[in-house]
């Protein structure tokens, strides 16, 4: 049975907050909120505009990243966060694309070596294994040094198309995940469904730039 750890959280997903700090300012606070406001104005098709193309010639893969949007300025303070993002890698022969949640954990105490994740599917919730991309103490503060686990996971196209659906700009809506260890304990967060959205759009126009047939997103109610 997973060991459960509980966060303090500052508000709930999505967001890419998950304090460990307790010590929050009424200004750095509003300020959150502000920039929270913000990101869920945001349209899909703004989020792709956003996403980073780069192209990998020796691994024949063309990666597409949203990391850029939702970026937030914490301040001067020692605060503890998490980040993340969605990942789409496309091979460039096949058109094949791979959907995948990026994930960058920080928060105090030991290692959680947070190998596992799970979500819900509309066939119930899905369980996973995690491949770690690194790991290293991340900041300190007064309240102690922070850990950095990066880890990332695969997610169906499917799954992200279901989300992608009920994507609306304006709507604080999120698709949450939990990336866990059985014996350590874990964490629950997620990514806008309007970000999951971004990815399918942007994914479509490296597709249809190489030539390829790519995720239908016609659909998705997601004009910008």
């Amino acid at each position: 049975m997973e060991v459960q750890w509980i966060a303090p959280l500052f508000f709930i997903v999505p967001q890419r907050l998950l304090w460990s700090n307790r010590h929050l300012t009424a200004g750095a606070s509003e300020n959150l909120w502000q920039q929270k406001r913000a990101a869920i104005a945001v349209t899909p098709h703004a989020i792709a505009d956003m996403a980073t193309v780069t192209s990998d010639p020796s691994a024949n893969t063309i990666e597409i990243s949203t990391e850029p949007f939702y970026k937030r300025d914490f301040g001067p303070l020692g605060l503890t966060s998490n980040d993340e993002y969605v990942r789409v890698l496309i091979d460039k022969k096949t058109g094949a694309a791979v959907f995948q949640i990026y994930l960058k954990a920080q928060y105090l105490g030991g290692w959680r070596f947070l190998n596992r994740a799970s979500y819900d599917t509309a066939d119930g919730r899905e369980r996973t294994r995690t491949q770690l991309l690194s790991k290293r103490v991340a900041q300190c503060s007064p309240y102690g040094c922070a850990k950095q686990e990066e880890v990332v996971f695969d997610i169906p196209e499917a799954v992200v198309r279901a989300a992608a659906a009920e994507a609306r700009a304006g709507v604080d809506a999120a698709w949450t995940f939990r990336a866990y260890n059985l014996s350590r304990g874990g964490l629950t967060t997620g990514v806008l469904k309007t970000e999951l959205a971004g990815a399918l759009i942007a994914a479509e126009r490296e597709l249809v730039r190489l030539g390829q047939s790519g995720p239908d997103v016609s659909d998705t109610r997601t004009a910008s």
